[in-house]
């Protein structure tokens, strides 16, 4: 049996749901499931002429639509069919001459359908299956279900498909500030990164109004702020920390049914910095209007004091007897 101090993992990441995943050496070349969508992958070896799914980087994987492309390996000349993920078949080309390709052919495959798994568990969860729904909808289906995610809205996703990431309708709201994150940490992408981090501190001063006069993160204010600090390493990397659905909101608040939620931080030096910018800049109150923060133990407590006054004064009632008796025992003593 294999010391588990000795055991070596593969970092891989599920072709679908994109979850980061440390798998033990032994199972490269056979199936494993994600324990978080329950996708079947292989954790494949890196044989030249084998056929194999490739996913290049954070945006490269973004695409739904796949495409096989069948070439010869640059450096070994061999035989190879891979099939990539990628927006249009213009990118999918680029990827493959990316991973050292020579293509002779290249098909674009239709929507894979859900697994015998994927569905069982869809089942299991009490999932309603949409007709004709694909592998990667019912993935979403079932992270929307077990994260207890809230419906992306396609305002939403029209912000994600601006920085080049396609999903499906179904994806949750944690998993589409995820993958927005995601596709915009990686170098290069800093405007875009600060643009979209700007605009989401922006949607939290204001809190979430819908007649809020900056739309989206192409604004000219959020373009003047982005210009001033894209050079400004310490912001950039402040912004790069945090976790893409952290971004839905910033701060604690506390819900209707007394739960406290937390955000993103407001604490760190992006925030401070940029939400000082925008509130000079689009005239936000320096206390901004966001949800109350309270305690839902001193609400109740509040309420059921207001509404039983008999109570108090039933209090001084017999406060006032108990007086008069002690009053009666000493004139008779």
């Amino acid at each position: 049996m294999k010391n588990m101090k000795d055991e070596k993992y593969i970092k891989r990441e599920c072709p679908d749901c994109r979850a980061a995943l440390d798998i033990p050496d032994i199972y490269e070349g056979r199936e494993v499931i994600c324990p978080k969508c329950k996708t079947h992958f292989a954790v494949m070896k890196n044989i030249p002429n084998e056929k194999k799914t490739v996913d290049l980087g954070p945006q490269a994987g973004m695409g739904i639509l796949r495409f096989e492309i069948q070439g010869k390996g640059e450096n070994t000349g061999r035989k190879r069919k891979r099939v990539y993920f990628a927006l249009n078949e213009v990118q999918a080309r680029q990827l493959a001459e990316n991973d050292g390709t020579s293509i002779d052919k290249i098909v674009k495959l239709p929507p894979e359908p859900p697994t015998d798994r994927q569905l069982e568990y869809a089942k299991i969860l009490g999932l309603s299956i949409p007709l004709n729904a694909t592998k990667k909808d019912l993935t979403d289906l079932i992270s929307l279900k077990v994260e207890r995610d809230r419906p992306s809205t396609k305002r939403h996703r029209a912000f994600a498909k601006k920085y080049g990431i396609h999903t499906t309708d179904f994806i949750g709201k944690k998993s589409l500030f995820d993958r927005i994150q995601e596709a915009l940490r990686v170098p290069g992408r800093e405007k875009e990164l600060l643009a979209w981090f700007t605009f989401r501190v922006y949607r939290s001063l204001v809190n979430g109004a819908s007649n809020a006069p900056v739309e989206h993160p192409d604004d000219p204010i959020i373009e003047e702020i982005v210009k001033q600090l894209v050079t400004d390493k310490k912001t950039v990397a402040s912004v790069r920390r945090y976790e893409g659905r952290e971004l839905i909101w910033f701060g604690e608040w506390t819900s209707p049914d007394g739960c406290i939620h937390a955000g993103a931080s407001n604490h760190t030096i992006a925030y401070k910095q940029i939400s000082l910018m925008l509130k000079e800049r689009v005239g936000i109150p320096i206390k901004s209007p966001q949800k109350p923060y309270s305690s839902g133990l001193k609400r109740n407590l509040n309420k059921r004091v207001a509404s039983d006054p008999k109570g108090c004064l039933s209090v001084i009632v017999v406060a006032f007897i108990i007086l008069v008796c002690i009053m009666n025992i000493h004139s008779i003593n």
